[in-house]
C-alpha cells in the first residue's frame, strides 16, 4: 500500500539534503526521481562527484527502505545503462526485471494531446476549412519526425509547439493593438496559420 507520491528529478537530487527531504516525504509511499539523464557518475576508481554521491546515498535509502518505500527512476535508456554500472549495488536496488520502456506517441496520440492542450486553454486551432491547412496536424506529423533524434521528447516538444503558437498570436496581437482595431473574444480564443 503507498498512501502517497513524492515527484521530483535528478537536478534536484544532486543535493543530498534535497534528496533525503525527498526521500523522507516518500516514506510508506513512492518517490520518483525524473530526468536521471543528468546523473553522470563519475567512472569506477575515480573519486566521486556529485552524481555518483547522490546515487550511492539513493542506493543506501532505496535498500533501507525496500520493506516501504517503491523508489521510482526516470531517464533516456542509454544513460540509465551507464547509471546502473557506476555500483555493482545499483542492479539489485534497481531490478532489471521492474525496468519499463516508453515508447514515443504516435503522430495520431500526438494530436490528440495537441487538441486536448489547447482546448485545456480555452482555445482551438483554426480549422483547415478557415485556413486550407490543418495545423495540429501538421505541428504533430512535424514533432512525430523527431523522434529519433538523441534526447527528443515528444511530450515536451507538444508544450513547446503549443507556447511559441501562443507567443507568436501575442505578438500578432500587439501588433493590431497598435493599429487600435479590437480584438474579439472569439479571436483571442483561436490559434490561426500564421501563428
Amino acid at each position: 500500500e503507498n498512501p502517497h507520491c513524492e515527484e521530483t528529478n535528478a537536478d534536484k537530487c544532486l543535493d543530498l539534503k534535497e534528496l533525503g527531504t525527498a526521500v523522507q516525504k516518500a516514506l510508506k509511499g513512492t518517490l520518483i526521481i525524473d530526468k536521471c539523464s543528468v546523473f553522470q557518475p563519475s567512472p569506477r576508481g575515480q573519486s566521486s562527484n556529485a552524481s555518483s554521491k547522490a546515487l550511492q546515498a539513493l542506493m543506501e535509502f532505496a535498500d533501507k527502505h525496500s520493506h516501504d518505500t517503491t523508489f521510482i527512476i526516470c531517464g533516456f535508456k542509454e544513460e540509465m545503462e551507464v547509471m546502473k554500472t557506476f555500483d555493482p549495488g545499483f542492479t539489485s536496488n534497481f531490478k532489471s526485471e521492474f525496468t519499463f520502456r516508453f515508447d514515443n506517441y504516435s503522430e495520431n496520440e500526438l494530436a490528440k494531446i495537441l487538441q486536448d492542450m489547447t482546448k485545456d486553454r480555452g482555445m482551438r486551432f483554426e480549422s483547415a476549412k478557415e485556413c486550407g491547412v490543418p495545423i495540429c496536424r501538421t505541428l504533430s506529423r512535424r514533432i512525430a519526425k523527431s523522434k529519433d533524434l538523441k534526447d527528443f521528447k515528444n511530450g515536451h516538444e507538444l508544450k513547446a509547439a503549443l507556447e511559441s503558437c501562443i507567443l507568436k498570436r501575442n505578438g500578432r496581437f500587439a501588433q493590431i493593438a497598435l493599429t487600435g482595431e479590437e480584438i474579439s473574444d472569439e479571436e483571442y480564443r483561436i490559434l490561426r496559420r500564421v501563428d
